[in-house]
């Protein structure tokens, strides 16, 4: 199901990664300037710096067009995707950052760090993964960041193939916070940065 709630932000329920994939990049080709928030079940995802190796035992894993390493999403983490045109890469990115940082202000949580996503305490929280295409002499982004809210999180995943680092949830700092509260307030940090 999907419901614009305060356009430019369609929210969709738990979906297929392959089928949003597809969709997000049909949309982005067509010149779109929206926001996407969505959960997925569980799937590892793979950037061009990532080995293959890892994870064989999981079915559902895939290579997509992206920067970057690893990935572990599911339906207990928000994804959150900017398809809008980019003029200024680093502007883009600093917002990404701060749709994500003003949920752990609202949550009091302050001992957080950029640093390739939101680390806390020496884990991640926030996974960034971004790709640029042109569009009719316009960059737009496909992908965006990941964030933990209440989930499983697979003990011997190591997030960017750093060897002592490890994947943190919100229910590990604020057991109350659900996944649709969260949700809520990350639509609105993102009417705020990407404005």
């Amino acid at each position: 199901m999907i419901m614009k709630l305060g356009s430019p932000t369609i929210h969709l329920s738990v979906s297929s990664f392959e089928l949003t994939w597809i969709w997000q990049k049909s949309i982005t080709f067509r010149d779109a300037n929206f926001h996407l928030i969505c959960q997925h079940a569980t799937v590892f995802t793979f950037g061009h710096g990532a080995r293959l190796t890892y994870a064989k035992r999981f079915v559902n894993r895939h290579r997509i067009d992206r920067g970057g390493e690893i990935a572990y999403h599911d339906a207990g983490h928000l994804l959150f995707y900017a398809l809008i045109p980019c003029q200024q890469l680093p502007l883009h990115l600093n917002a990404l950052h701060s749709t994500a940082a003003s949920i752990l202000r609202a949550l009091r949580l302050h001992n957080y760090i950029f640093d390739q996503g939101i680390w806390l305490d020496q884990s991640k929280w926030m996974s960034i993964g971004i790709k640029l295409i042109r569009v009719h002499s316009r960059v737009h982004f496909l992908h965006g960041i990941c964030l933990p809210i209440a989930s499983y999180l697979p003990p011997d995943f190591h997030p960017c193939h750093l060897p002592h680092a490890h994947l943190t949830s919100l229910e590990t700092y604020r057991p109350y916070v659900s996944c649709c509260q969260s949700r809520y307030c990350l639509s609105i940090s993102a009417k705020q940065n990407f404005s």
